[in-house]
Formats: structure tokens, sequence, C-alpha cells
């Protein structure tokens, strides 16, 4: 058993609220990256009665999950082809805490990844079950994903999302934007339930402290690829060449190895190519990317966990999901136009440790430019607008990314005058409030109630308010 921090039996209510609803619901909560989203999970999946999957984007999320269930006596399966290390009798089994696990199993409560359980919908027709947990929702769930196509094949009413960043990136005319997951069209989340905002951790010491070191580097080859949802791999490639980011990287590390104070140094960079050429400068560093057999990914990153290799490497692997407390040194190479890449690789370096007092971020991507210190995002709801993200009180969400005027917390919101009455904030009669233009013009009020479009959450409220007023 955990002992519990307040912030996470908050969330683990939230968590149980949804799946326990008597009603169809669908909700997302909210936890930042160290927050502990796998302890939510466990006594969450714990404390229902009916058949309940538990749903990851990688096999090493699956497995950190599952052993945070088993570590509090909870009873699972897994079904997940990745997961499998060996077969014996015919039988795949993976490894987990030091015990062979089958990994091809369906039970009351299933740990899974989406392509397996995808191949046998049938049997979980027949289990009839009735909840899921997506770990990472905000992965996979847009309109004609995989995960949607489960839910709505085997019927299931409550669908529980976890996530540190409830976005999507999407494309437009005005560019890249960040939409929140439940301000999409055909979404599968209609709200989101609870908050752990970043800050909570940060003060209560939950967080381990980031220091922020940024190398102003050359981004004019930095090209969008075509749905605009990030640089191309090309121009990321170009901008670590230009920059000549493989001696500049070196000479940092070959300081920090000299002055002995950071004990567990993690790169991210833009191509396996540029890992390798990084690798051959630095003495005794290993690298890890996607063609590496998973044997061989699995002995680095366990060494690495160890501290017996100080440098690692990586091409878009170690980010989602990667748990080593003792990390405190990231240094970043890879650009990025999404806010949630970019928060998942500083994400690595928050968890605390006795041993370490602070995780030193070194960005020579231009990241910290264009997003800022990830301690200051937030997710609020404003009245008349809804959820946003929010850095401080400027809105990061529904913007195009590189745009640079943007709405605050004070200017989306809606406010309201002595009465109570939501005040205009647009046409001739901006600044006044419904019954005072019902007193000054009592037509223009049933001609907007009549003619006018209501959109989004603003909307709702101030026709609500006009139909008040006008007593309809």
């Amino acid at each position: 058993m955990f002992k519990l921090r307040g912030y996470q039996d908050k969330g683990i209510n939230a968590c149980k609220e949804v799946l326990l609803s008597k009603k169809s619901t669908k909700q997302v909560v909210v936890a930042p990256t160290g927050a502990g989203k796998s302890i939510y999970i466990a006594y969450s999946a714990g404390a229902v009665d009916y058949p309940l999957i538990v749903l990851q984007p990688s096999k090493e999320l699956l497995k950190q999950n599952y052993s945070k269930f088993t570590q509090i006596g909870g009873k699972a399966s897994i079904y997940s082809v990745s997961t499998k290390e060996f077969q014996r009798d015919n039988v795949a089994y993976t490894i987990i805490d030091d015990k062979e696990i089958p990994c091809q199993e369906i039970g009351h409560i299933t740990y899974a990844t989406i392509g397996s359980i995808m191949k046998d919908l049938e049997k979980f027709k027949k289990l009839k079950v009735r909840g899921i947990i997506i770990d990472e929702c905000h992965l996979n769930t847009q309109k004609g994903s995989q995960i949607k196509s489960f839910i709505k094949e085997v019927k299931i009413k409550n669908v529980l999302g976890l996530t540190a960043t409830p976005v999507y990136l999407t494309n437009s005319m005005e560019g890249s934007s960040l939409k929140i997951i439940t301000r999409v069209k055909n979404k599968l989340f209609s709200d989101i339930r609870h908050v752990t905002q970043i800050q909570e951790l940060v003060k209560n010491k939950y967080w381990s402290p980031l220091v922020y070191r940024v190398f102003k580097e050359d981004g004019s080859v930095l090209k969008p690829n075509s749905n605009g949802s990030d640089f191309t791999e090309q121009s990321q490639k170009e901008f670590f060449e230009l920059n000549n980011l493989d001696k500049k990287v070196k000479v940092i590390v070959d300081k920090l190895r000299k002055q002995a104070i950071r004990k567990s140094i993690l790169i991210f960079v833009p191509t396996i190519a540029s890992a390798e050429k990084l690798s051959s400068k630095i003495k005794e560093s290993k690298v890890v990317h996607s063609k590496m057999t998973i044997k061989a990914r699995n002995e680095v990153v366990d060494a690495f966990r160890k501290l017996e290799v100080d440098v690692v490497i990586n091409v878009n692997i170690l980010s989602v999901g990667f748990d080593h407390p003792q990390l405190d040194t990231i240094i970043t190479t890879r650009p990025t136009m999404s806010m949630g890449i970019y928060y998942q690789q500083i994400g690595r370096g928050v968890r605390i440790h006795d041993d370490k007092k602070s995780c030193a971020v070194l960005d020579f991507s231009g990241n910290f430019q264009r997003f800022g210190k990830v301690e200051g995002l937030n997710f609020e709801r404003i009245e008349g607008y809804g959820w946003g993200m929010f850095k401080g009180d400027v809105l990061l969400s529904d913007y195009p990314i590189m745009g640079v005027n943007r709405p605050t917390k004070k200017s989306l919101g809606l406010s309201r005058s002595k009465s109570g009455y939501v005040k205009f904030d647009f046409g001739k009669y901006k600044g006044l409030s419904v019954d005072q233009v019902g007193r000054q013009d009592k037509g223009y009020l049933v001609w907007m109630y009549d003619e006018f479009s209501f959109k989004g959450a603003k909307g709702k409220i101030l026709k609500e308010d006009l139909k008040n007023y006008l007593k309809l």
C-alpha cells in the first residue's frame, strides 16, 4: 500500500466517481507528470466490481501501471502482444517485478494495449466490459482512432481518461494550435472532471526544482510539416547540423562530468543519425532509438536507471512514461511545435529523489523560447469560455502556436453587473449589462434572442440571461 498525498486522494476520488457513475460518462482527470497517475489507476481500478480494461499507449507504461496495481494487492491479466519477452508451452510471457506473467490473457481487470485488444473484440463483448481507463488519453483518441472504435463496438459506458496534457495539436488555415480535448468536434470526452495543478506539486515539493539554461541557436532552417503539427524531421536534422550541436553538447557534457555535480544526463536529439554522431563524440554514452532490438534497448535503460551509464542519447523513446527519479540533467536539441512533446521531455526530470537537489534543463532547441517554464502551465475553466490551457494568465490553447497576441483569463471571462446579469463585451452596448440595455432598448434584446447565433460557452450564458430577463 502507498501513503497517499493529499492531491492524490482528491484525484483518485474523481476517478472513482467517473468509473462508478450509474450513467454513461466519458471524462478526463488531469494529473501532472510525476503526480503518480499509475497510483490513480491502481486505486480506482480496484474500486470497480465490473469487467474493466486499463489501456496504455506503450508496453513500458503497461508494466509500470500493472506493477502498481499488484503492489496494492490487486489481481489483473495482461493482454498485450508487444510485452512478450519469451514463450513457453505455447504461452507468451513478460517479466514484471522479476515475475513471469502471461501476456495474452483476458480477465476481470485487463491491462492492455489497443493494437492487441482490437483483434479480439468478440471476447470483450462477451465479457460485457463496462468501463475503460485510458492512460495518456491525449494520444490516439481523436476521430477515427482505434480506441474510439473499440469503445463503440464493445459499448463501453464508463470512460476515464488520464493525462498531464489534455490537448490535441490541430491544424487550420491560421496555423497549428492546441485544442482542449473536450473542445473539439466528434470528441470522445465530454468534460474534464478534475485537475491537479503543477503548482500544487511545486509548492509542496513533490516536483524537483528545475534550473533552466537557454542557448540561443539559429532556427531559420526549421519548417512545419505538411499538416503543421511539428517541424519536419529533415529541417530538425538541418537545425542540428547548422548549429554544430554535436560539438556544443559534447563540451557541456564534458564540463558536467568534470564538475561531478550531475549523475544522470538524458539528451533528446531529432534523428537516429544525430544520436549516433553525438554518441561517437561522448565517451561511454549510449543511444536509444526505435531500430534497436527490445533486448538492447532494455539493457541500456536498466543500466541508466542503475547509474551504470551516465549519459543516454535518445530519439523519441524516453519521453512518455519513462520513470527515472535520479535523472538530474536534460539536454534538448530536438525543436518542436508541440507543447505536449516539450512537456513530456522536461517532465522526465521532475520526479524527486533523496540524492537529487534539482534537475538542470539545458535548451539548445528553442523550445524554451516557444513555451517557457513548464511550471507555469495550468488548466482552468473560465466562466463563459470553458476549459483552457494557460501559461500563467495567458491562453495557450485555441490560438495559433506561433501567434503573438493572446487573450488572458480576465479578457476571456464574462463580467457581470451588481444585479447579476452578464455585461456585453461586443456590439453597440458593449460594457452594459443585459438589464441596463433592457431598460434602454428592450427591442434590441428581443431581436438578439430571436436572430443572434449563440456560440460556445459564452453564448449559452448570454442566451440564458436574455431568456431570464425577457421572461421567455
